[in-house]
């Protein structure tokens, strides 16, 4: 989209941005997207148990101001019925009262009873594997190269971007990267969008 729409829909006409610059890459964000997405970070940072971490969720997926890239991916342990069993069953293995029922009846419950009963065990977002990918990578910071060329406008994109062939099993290559970082602040700077250097937010909220 132009500057103009861009500045709308992503910035919420809230003309600053926040760039970080890591593996000779520049990466940002609006700012308004990094405040909203490091509110959802830090609330599943802090959540202790795993009705805490659905409490997140579900207030992401009711508000209407949600961030659109990052935190990348939120769980909803309602569909997560495999690893709540997982789950309940280690807490058996090491305490076979701890609840009324059997393993073997706890894992013919529905979706919404198994995480009744598991809902007050531990959750670790750091530890969590429903939080991470094949790669051990937490999938709430998602790939930087893709979701910085996500909301570039077109112009500044075909201006300063270069094509991105980059490769690998994980890697899903963008249609541009932004290698000057110089360039890439004064050219924002051009379209009257202030530039906020190596913020500390857009560093947490990405993961680096």
């Amino acid at each position: 989209m132009s500057v103009s729409e861009a500045k709308d829909k992503w910035l919420n006409n809230d003309l600053i941005i926040c760039v970080i610059q890591a593996h000779d890459e520049v990466w940002a964000l609006p700012k308004v997207e990094v405040e909203r997405g490091i509110y959802y970070v830090r609330k599943l940072e802090t959540a202790k148990t795993i009705e805490d971490a659905q409490k997140v969720y579900l207030e992401y997926s009711e508000d209407e101001n949600r961030p659109k890239l990052l935190p990348q991916y939120i769980v909803n342990f309602l569909w997560e019925p495999d690893y709540l069993l997982e789950l309940v069953e280690s807490v058996i293995d090491e305490d076979p009262n701890h609840f009324n029922l059997e393993l073997d009846a706890i894992s013919k419950l529905d979706n919404e009873r198994l995480f009744e009963i598991s809902k007050k065990l531990s959750f670790d977002l750091s530890n969590c594997p429903v939080y991470r990918d094949e790669s051990d990578t937490l999938l709430i910071y998602g790939q930087p190269s893709l979701w910085t060329d996500e909301w570039i406008p077109a112009e500044i994109a075909e201006k300063l971007g270069t094509p991105d062939t980059g490769y690998g099993i994980d890697y899903e290559p963008a249609e541009f990267l932004y290698l000057n970082l110089e360039n890439f602040i004064q050219e924002f700077n051009n379209h009257g969008i202030d530039v906020l250097l190596q913020d500390k937010d857009l560093h947490e909220l990405s993961g680096y």
